[in-house]
């Protein structure tokens, strides 16, 4: 449970109250920077500043990626692997990753059902599942091949084993569709 207490209240820029039951009490004050004090127990929600400076902390265990950077998934529907550290400086020691997931759906020049997902896993071996996109949109008249007929964009928190995401995606056709991946922020 967390608290709340305005400047006025207290005096002070912010204060924050952890109570995490049969636990700890501790109260940490922040300093408006990435620095925290803490007076009692171990409470220390914003202690740490982020691992790159790519990115800011907006809350406790949770650093956001300032500039976006996108990466594309590849459509073979087998286990492959992201690794975020690479691609963008998350962290090996990271426990998830919050992606914007962005699925388009092209023509492929006749009409029929057209449609692409990726699904996400805690395992390398994409036996555990964590989470997936599924986008389906039918052509009912056959539009010049590689027009967009559809698109879907949603965020999917991953989770990450020394900064690798584990996935499959598939779609009809290679040629009917793309998924984009961007990196939003990682839980630490």
């Amino acid at each position: 449970m967390y608290i709340h207490l305005n400047r006025k209240q207290l005096g002070i820029r912010a204060v924050l109250l952890c109570v995490v039951l049969g636990a700890t009490l501790g109260i940490a004050l922040w300093n408006g920077s990435t620095q925290a004090t803490t007076l009692l127990g171990n409470a220390d929600p914003m202690s740490r500043s982020c691992a790159d400076s790519n990115y800011v902390r907006l809350q406790p265990n949770f650093c956001s990626r300032l500039l976006p950077s996108n990466t594309f998934a590849t459509l073979n529907n087998t286990c492959l692997s992201k690794n975020f550290n690479t691609l963008w400086n998350v962290p090996v020691t990271s426990l998830k990753s919050t992606i914007g997931v962005l699925v388009d759906i092209n023509s492929g020049g006749a009409i029929a059902l057209r449609g692409a997902f990726i699904t996400f896993f805690s395992d390398s071996g994409c036996t555990v599942q964590w989470g997936s996109v599924y986008l389906r949109n039918r052509e009912f008249a056959a539009v010049a091949a590689g027009t967009q007929i559809a698109r879907h964009a949603t965020y999917v928190e991953v989770p990450l084993t020394n900064g690798i995401s584990y996935y499959k995606a598939n779609s009809d056709t290679a040629a009917t569709a793309s998924i984009t991946i961007q990196s939003w922020g990682y839980y630490d």
